[in-house]
């Protein structure tokens, strides 16, 4: 990890001319810029403990910049990448402290065909995002709502869902 860290921050983040219109879709450099930011993030929380705030402020400025820059050049966002990305980037903008990213990225892409296993953490990032955009804390009571909520919505997914196998059988 530690290796990973000193690589990314010896070198300059992706550009934008790194990609050629010819070539790649416009959305590869914005993307690369957020996975850059998000992987240094990634790695500085695993391998230091740091919440690496910074890192993740910055992926999600990466988003909200491809986000802009498709509004000015009025290209039209692929509904199905930005389903696909949704969790991700919403969870990122949690850890980045910025949960009215979250609310945004929320409103804006829509839970419209959500998986049986990222439904729930959807509904979870939602009420995290309202709960500390409010003035909320990241407190005791908050971790344990959290952790109830997803332990109530995952831990059936797991054991009955992804397996079909019938709650019967568990007597």
């Amino acid at each position: 990890m530690e290796a990973v860290i000193d690589w990314i921050e010896t070198h300059s983040e992706p550009g934008l001319h790194e990609y050629s219109a010819e070539r790649h879709h416009w959305q590869h450099i914005w993307d690369s810029r957020f996975n850059w930011y998000q992987t240094l993030g990634l790695c500085k929380w695993l391998s230091r403990g740091d919440a690496a705030e910074a890192e993740f402020a910055n992926a999600i400025k990466a988003e909200i910049d491809a986000r802009e820059h498709a509004l000015k050049e009025t290209i039209a966002l692929d509904p199905g990448d930005e389903q696909a990305t949704l969790t991700e980037r919403v969870a990122t903008a949690l850890a980045a402290r910025n949960p009215a990213a979250g609310l945004n990225l929320l409103a804006t892409v829509g839970v419209i065909h959500a998986s049986e296993l990222e439904a729930p953490v959807l509904k979870f990032s939602q009420r995290a995002c309202h709960h500390l955009a409010s003035g909320g804390k990241r407190d005791a009571e908050f971790v344990k709502r959290g952790a109830e909520m997803l332990q109530a919505t995952l831990l059936p997914y797991f054991f009955w869902g992804a397996n079909r196998i019938e709650p019967a059988r568990f007597g």
